[in-house]
């Protein structure tokens, strides 16, 4: 039997949440004000839960910059010690594998998991900014408050706090509807309502929607009702429409 996406005429899952799956979806942000404080030589902290779109960012970020300019990506989950921040500044654990040699006063520093960098490591790239080895710092992580930050890293960052707000209800749709389309399968209000259920998260939405159509039609049906929501999620949202079941031939 043909998965329930290609019963729907859909090669793939349209709601695939992997890295290189709808990899444009931008929504909640200023890409543009992000990219221009990064230009400008700006030390940035970027917050935002699982789920709201930081991995998006970065990806737009690399993009941008690492074709133009010497960048730098680490994760500092992967620390098991100090940073050896001589060997990034020659390239090596380059996300983009790009070779800096002695030319690093215009790398650009993208650090990700932050919360799991020492006090004393932030305070050594906070130096090599300040003395201008390097141009610009991204420091990234879920919530800004649970980083323990020294105090010269923290003025660099003071009033550069980026945080990603949660989406709108139409946002959310415009997630959707750039997935699948205006095809009738989820209508604007079982969208919101299954947005509701997913604790307003834009990765859960998809996975909740990928859950739901999937039941629905292998039950044979064409339009998520009510039904396959409480059966699938195990909630009947207040406002989800009732739409008439079209049964697949």
């Amino acid at each position: 039997m043909e998965p329930w996406y290609r019963q729907l005429g859909f090669y793939h899952n349209p709601f695939s949440i992997k890295p290189l799956s709808y990899h444009n979806e931008i929504y909640g942000y200023d890409l543009d004000s992000i990219q221009k404080k990064i230009a400008e030589g700006n030390v940035l902290f970027l917050e935002g839960e699982y789920g709201r779109g930081k991995t998006s960012i970065l990806k737009k970020i690399i993009k941008q910059f690492g074709g133009r300019r010497n960048l730098i990506y680490y994760s500092c989950n992967r620390l098991e010690g100090q940073l050896d921040l001589d060997q990034l500044l020659k390239g090596a654990g380059s996300f983009l594998r790009r070779l800096i040699g002695n030319n690093s006063k215009d790398a650009i520093f993208l650090l990700d998991e932050v919360q799991d960098l020492s006090v004393e490591d932030g305070e050594r790239i906070a130096r090599l900014y300040n003395d201008k080895q390097i141009k610009s710092i991204i420091l990234v992580s879920h919530d800004y408050q649970d980083v323990k930050f020294g105090k010269e890293l923290s003025a660099l960052i003071e009033g550069n706090v980026i945080r990603l707000n949660e989406i709108s209800d139409q946002e959310a749709i415009r997630i959707v509807r750039g997935r699948i389309g205006n095809i009738r399968l989820l209508s604007e209000a079982t969208i919101t309502d299954i947005f509701d259920i997913s604790q307003r998260n834009p990765r859960q939405l998809l996975k909740n929607c990928e859950k739901v159509c999937r039941y629905a039609v292998e039950q044979g049906a064409r339009i998520v009702g009510a039904e396959h929501v409480r059966k699938v999620l195990g909630a009947v949202p207040n406002k989800l429409e009732k739409p008439e079941i079209k049964i697949i031939q």
